[in-house]
């Protein structure tokens, strides 16, 4: 959960700060859209817990940006285990964020 936590603030702040030229403003509203594994409350937990300054709300309608994303967490094989000893997993993510009234991808 730390490392799916960690990325997920990662890929926050960067999607904040470079957003292609649009600024998001602070306090701009934000529906974090459901996805697999219930990655939606990792990402809206992140957004609280880094400080985002921007707004989760409940509802698709209220919001300025919906947020859309996919996980993916493959543990380690027995194979890496019994001869490698690697007993890492591995996680990966993909976020998008969009304007919702010109569907624009920031």
């Amino acid at each position: 959960m730390t490392k799916k936590l960690f990325l997920v603030s990662v890929l926050l702040l960067a999607m904040v700060s470079f957003s292609r030229g649009q600024v998001i403003t602070p306090g701009a509203k934000v529906y974090v859209a459901p996805m697999a594994d219930s990655f939606d409350v990792y990402v809206s937990a992140a957004l609280r817990k880094k400080d985002v300054p921007l707004v989760v709300v409940t509802s698709k309608d209220a919001a300025d940006y919906i947020l859309s994303g996919t996980s993916n967490s493959q543990k380690a094989g027995w194979a890496k285990i019994a001869f490698l000893g690697n007993i890492h997993s591995s996680e990966e993510a993909s976020i998008t964020l969009a304007d919702v009234k010109t569907s624009v991808v920031v």
